[in-house]
């Protein structure tokens, strides 16, 4: 019997899953524990390690004496790499704004909003994927052509991806996206289409009298040049939504695909140094500012989606996205999940039906009270050789799933 802290009750948990199979089931690697460090016995390194997940996500966001200002909302979108009639295209299967909405059979239209519920193996898979991620922050690049060639460039120089497939990737990640419902606006739609060409000189007027009737709390929308919002897709709910975005709101993409030249999986996260409206991958008229991107080989896609569904869960978390935001390497992100983890609540698969959709609650913990640094010392919890204790924590987030696969 042995007495490990949460760090390594994780790491024996998540070791125990690749003994097991598990990894090889999937196409992941088995190995897990990867340490990122050229000195791994450096004081630092030891004291972030015996720290407690909230005292170092306290630590990354500077709320022990420094500004609380919290950066943007997040708007999170979901999509998978399709192929329809030999045709490869993007396509949006859900989407996260606190609480999750997916595409309904069909892909017309959006469930209502839900809690997004997750497998433990998911988020597992993530750790393990973010351990091992290139993580490029504060990118410069000002359009997905650029985005996409940086992001490989780091691939194929952490050897995370063969020079000779790059080209492959880069194909897959700069189509087309189809985004449900594909239905224009009726009210603003058919002014659109009446609208004179771009180059007329009556267009100007009009374009700004478009502007003007946007939401006053999405100002942030409005910043965008009008004729930038006259090429935008308009959905029929587009208005609905817009209406529930705070103001200065951005968007973090999240790409999940399977590809039949790849041996292993290849992920990357890459935070933009400033928000930039791609007109091609995002629907919304609002900036995105976070990618992730995951592709795996054939055979395993659903397993690829749990774990896009978990990054996405994640975006959505007002403590984990703001940690995205300040992060300052991929430990910080690790932390920033690790603290999402230590205050999930597990599901008894038998005690539940992970196919129902959660009502969002009338009211969820502050964030100010889920952040707060435990007083008295985590008591330790025993591990033997052939079982392997474990209970949820209290508080926020979007909560924990057991079992099977969630609704979002």
């Amino acid at each position: 019997v042995c007495s490990l802290n949460w760090r390594g009750k994780l790491l024996y948990m998540a070791n125990d899953f690749a003994l097991r199979g598990y990894g090889g089931a999937t196409g992941y690697p088995k190995v897990v524990t990867t340490i990122h460090s050229s000195e791994p016995n450096s004081p630092a390194l030891k004291d972030e390690e015996e720290r407690d997940p909230t005292e170092q996500v306290r630590f990354i966001l500077n709320l022990n004496g420094g500004s609380e200002e919290s950066p943007h909302s997040v708007f999170t979108e979901l999509e998978e790499l399709c192929t329809d009639e030999g045709q490869a295209e993007w396509k949006e299967t859900a989407r996260w704004l606190k609480f999750v909405e997916v595409a309904e059979p069909g892909g017309q239209k959006w469930s209502k909003p839900h809690v997004s519920t997750l497998s433990m193996h998911s988020l597992f898979q993530l750790r393990d994927l973010l351990l091992n991620a290139v993580v490029l922050l504060d990118e410069t690049g000002k359009d997905m052509p650029q985005i996409a060639d940086t992001l490989l460039d780091e691939m194929v120089s952490s050897e995370m991806l063969e020079l000779r497939l790059k080209g492959t990737v880069y194909t897959a990640l700069t189509r087309s996206h189809k985004h449900p419902p594909p239905l224009r606006s009726r009210s603003l739609g058919s002014r659109m289409s009446s609208l004179p060409p771009p180059s007329s000189p009556q267009r100007s007027s009009l374009d700004e009298s478009v502007v003007a009737e946007l939401p006053s709390r999405s100002s942030s929308i409005a910043k965008q040049p009008p004729k930038l919002l006259m090429n935008m897709p308009m959905v029929p709910d587009l208005w609905k939504i817009m209406r529930k975005i705070p103001q200065g709101s951005e968007i973090c993409s999240v790409l999940v695909g399977e590809m039949e030249s790849l041996v292993e999986p290849i992920v990357g996260f890459v935070r933009l140094a400033e928000g930039v409206v791609l007109q091609e991958v995002a629907d919304m008229p609002l900036p995105v500012r976070f990618l992730f991107v995951l592709f795996g080989p054939i055979g395993s896609k659903s397993t690829y989606l749990d774990v896009g569904r978990a990054f996405a869960t994640l975006m959505s978390d007002e403590v984990f996205h703001e940690v995205a935001y300040k992060a300052s390497s991929y430990k910080d992100l690790v932390s920033g999940m690790d603290e999402f983890m230590d205050k999930a609540t597990v599901l008894p698969p038998s005690q539940w039906d992970p196919t129902i959709r959660v009502d969002p609650p009338s009211s969820i913990p502050s964030r100010a009270n889920r952040l707060k640094v435990q007083k008295a010392p985590r008591p330790t919890r025993q591990l033997s050789s052939g079982a392997l204790t474990a209970a949820g924590g209290g508080g926020g987030g979007s909560g924990g799933g057991g079992g099977g696969g969630g609704s979002g």
